[in-house]
């Protein structure tokens, strides 16, 4: 929002002195934030007010012209109506404008096709003036009407030495008195403390001219409507209120029109005028009825519905309540007109713009709540505008109806509360003098304080004893009120164990693991749900899901087949995981009948080969142990506790101790049909966290690095199909002291092996502390583990 310096100074008498940066900051730290301060003038510094005093063709080009100026200087202009005797705006060498592409031109002396040209003649739209002074065209400013001298600089001569402040409009939200010009004055003159000059009080006639106001509605609270004759429609608003709005950001229209946007930036209060013949008996506020349209002032079309607030005149809709009028607004041959100045309740003003896609200065302003009597600020500021520039008009009739008066607002408070929560003890009478420059009225009983809001600010913004700390604080200033650091005591840190194994289960899986990690709504389609095995699993449901068929997951395997097929459209191999919580519907189980909601693992692998992809996850949750430092989990056989999502030739279960934690497989062809998975293949895990044991503390034991060099010894033996890596490798760590270390390597099921068979190859790491190993020695310790795989499994090396 933009507000007016002098427009502001007409309600307050602000010091002469105050710079109005200082203002700006005062404003921000008190009350609202001033985004930016934009001297008007000096965007005009340069330009002048001249006159033509000879104008002829260009020798040497048709379409421009030759200007001797009032002081002497030629200027080259190219203005369709410049002519000798014409006032215009002339850019002196130096000066700024807007140059055809939007970007500032700085006017110098040129040669034009010959001939010498000091200064540009100025059209509206290269000095940000097209709303105040429209043209056509290549036309130039026409000021031959203004009543200003030549040579004198154009800012003053059009009420442009001024200077707008620049109002964010999120810290408004909750002021409705600061949505005018009125309203910001006055609290500029509570936080000067200086004399506020507030709108005239309406004298209206008590004759309602046989006019009958009707709320049908309750929606609508308060509905004025003031007869005015003797008007005008097609005046034109003199140039000091054309340029108010234009400064603020309003196009100025026609008189009639202009003063009902004059009068909502200066007291903050909407209003519209009707030409008298469309409402010629009565106005009805009710709400629309199945098959009415509206036809808006910006030719919009509106298919109207109960739900909207109206303004009707012969069962007709005139208006869109609190947001717009209809196309039947005063015209040019308008003589008497129906002023409405009213209030809408602002909840549902919000609703009927949020609606229709209408966002208009009137809905921005209703929507915040604005109280009722700001109803008589805007007649009285009326009457007394229609006085001043409509001589001749006279107010012969009007009708006021006020069903839901703004309830006035009272908040009990204490002084010691004040003190309390400002850290400050200013005193009462201090404290009720700063209330009292605000507009509060207050009743004092010892230290208990009665505040009596004012109406302006009894809609909803102050209400609560909070609300007086505020008000008190920011008018002293919360700068002012000093800072008392808060005494704080360091303590050992508290030692959460499962926190820090979350915590390093994350980087393991990211850091170690190569996985990236996803997170995910907790509401999934059925589609998902069944795909991931959950179809027949009781779920809970969402008051106001996104779609229909949305449920709070109890796993978060389905929320990953989603992640894996829009992924797959961009990238063929790639690893997440996700750490969160589900949902069960176990009432008995939690807590006064609630749902519990376990946190759980799941992680998945995405590439082409199914056992690569298998036996990665499966490296994975062996390597937990060492990785998060948890109680050793390892893969078992768990064929009657396989999840629905998984191959059942290619499942494994998690344990940690003897207790399953959960699964790892390969993702089965009805899971990936279901989600939408259309090529590749996935490994996926999901295991309870909170079953992981996380170990008290971390023993950290020194080991020297080997002073001798350590030998990889592979061997290939043939074993029964069930038969454990783990039980290979401790056989093979028994057998000789020699062997450090067993890793696997590789397994072959095929051909050249029986069917009830498997190739498993595996890596001895061989070393000593005290020596290097010779040949024979490394050929003896492979021989011994052979030996004793050999013994334990009836294992045979593979030719």
């Amino acid at each position: 929002m933009k507000l007016s310096l002098d427009w502001l100074r007409e309600y307050v008498a602000l010091p002469a002195d105050l710079d109005p940066h200082q203002l700006a900051h005062d404003l921000t730290m008190s009350t609202v934030e001033v985004e930016g301060v934009d001297d008007l003038a000096a965007g005009l510094a340069g330009v002048v007010i001249s006159e033509v005093r000879s104008c002829e063709r260009h020798p040497d080009a048709d379409k421009l012209n030759v200007c001797t100026m009032h002081d002497g200087r030629t200027v080259v202009c190219g203005g369709s109506n410049v002519a000798a005797g014409m006032k215009v705006a002339l850019a002196l060498p130096g000066a700024v404008v807007s140059g055809r592409d939007g970007k500032p031109l700085t006017i110098a002396e040129a040669t034009v096709r010959g001939v010498a040209s000091s200064g540009m003649i100025c059209s509206s739209g290269e000095l940000g003036l097209a709303d105040l002074f429209p043209s056509k065209g290549k036309e130039i400013m026409d000021l031959t009407h203004l009543d200003a001298a030549v040579g004198s600089p154009l800012a003053p001569a059009i009420g442009y030495d001024d200077i707008l402040l620049e109002i964010d409009n999120k810290s408004l939200t909750n002021r409705p008195d600061l949505w005018g010009h009125l309203g910001m004055a006055r609290e500029l003159a509570a936080l000067y403390d200086v004399p506020l000059s507030d709108t005239p009080a309406p004298e209206l006639p008590s004759a309602d001219g046989g006019f009958e106001v009707r709320i049908e509605d309750p929606r609508c609270l308060r509905y004025t409507a003031t007869r005015v004759e003797g008007v005008d429609g097609s005046a034109a608003s003199p140039l000091w209120l054309a340029a108010r709005l234009a400064k603020v950001g309003q196009r100025p229209i026609n008189l009639l029109v202009d003063l009902t946007n004059y009068v909502m930036m200066s007291v903050g209060q909407p209003s519209h005028a009707f030409d008298a013949r469309d409402l010629p008996e009565r106005v009805e506020i009710r709400a629309a009825r199945d098959g009415e349209a509206l036809t808006l002032l910006d030719g919009t079309e509106l298919a109207l519905d109960p739900q909207s607030l109206i303004i009707a005149s012969h069962e007709a809709p005139t208006a869109l309540a609190g947001v717009m009028g209809g196309d039947l607004a005063v015209r040019d041959d308008t003589s008497a007109l129906w002023l409405e100045v009213a209030s809408f309740d602002h909840v549902d003003v919000r609703r009927t713009a949020r609606r229709f896609g209408l966002r208009t200065e009137s809905s921005t302003r209703f929507e915040k709540g604005l109280d009722t009597p700001r109803v008589e600020a805007a007649l009285g500021l009326f009457q007394d505008l229609f006085a001043k520039l409509v001589p001749g008009s006279r107010i012969v009739a009007h009708v006021d109806s006020h069903p839901r008066p703004t309830a006035p607002v009272s908040v009990s408070v204490t002084v010691p509360f004040l003190h309390g929560r400002l850290g400050r003890e200013l005193g009462a009478p201090a404290m009720i003098g700063l209330l009292h420059r605000l507009g509060f009225c207050t009743e004092q009983d010892g230290d208990a304080l009665e505040v009596h809001v004012p109406s302006w600010r009894a809609t909803g913004d102050v209400d609560l004893p909070e609300d007086i700390v505020e008000e008190v604080g920011r008018l002293y200033g919360f700068e002012a009120l000093g800072f008392s650091p808060p005494q704080v005591e360091l303590v050992d840190p508290v030692i959460q164990p499962v926190r820090r194994m979350e915590r390093r289960l994350r980087e393991y899986l990211a850091f170690r693991c190569g996985l990236r990690e996803v997170v995910t709504y907790p509401w999934v389609s059925a589609r998902l749900l069944e795909a991931g095995g959950c179809a027949d699993t009781p779920t809970l449901g969402l008051a106001h899901p996104p779609s229909p068929d949305m449920r709070l997951a109890p796993s978060l395997v389905p929320q990953l087949l989603s992640v894996i097929a829009d992924n797959l459209r961009y990238t063929q191999s790639f690893g997440v995981f996700e750490v969160n919580r589900v949902f069960h519907v176990a009432p008995q189980d939690g807590p006064e009948g609630l749902p519990t909601q376990p946190k759980r693992l799941s992680a998945a692998v995405v590439g082409a080969d199914a056992a690569a992809l298998f036996y990665r996850l499966k490296g994975a949750v062996e390597g937990l142990s060492g990785g998060v430092q948890v109680a050793e989990v390892h893969c078992i056989a768990d064929p009657s506790g396989a999840p629905a999502w998984a191959d059942p030739s290619a499942v494994v279960g998690i344990a940690c101790g003897d207790t399953v934690i959960g699964h790892l497989g390969v993702l089965s062809a009805r899971a990936k049909r279901l989600a939408g998975i259309k090529r590749g293949e996935a490994a996926v895990l999901e295991l309870e966290v909170e079953a992981l044991e996380p170990h008290a503390s971390r023993e950290n034991r020194y080991a020297p690095l080997p002073q001798f060099p350590q030998v990889d010894f592979d061997i290939s033996l043939v074993v029964d199909r069930g038969v454990r890596f783990t039980a290979l490798r401790e056989a093979a760590l028994e057998a000789s002291a020699l062997v450090l270390g067993v890793h696997f390597v590789d397994e072959y099921v095929g051909a050249q092996v029986p069917d009830d068979k498997k190739s498993v190859t595996l890596r001895l790491r061989l070393g000593a502390a005290e020596r290097t190993l010779v040949r024979d020695e490394i050929d003896q310790a492979a021989a011994a583990v052979i030996e004793q795989l050999s013994a334990s499994f009836g294992g045979q090396v593979r030719a």
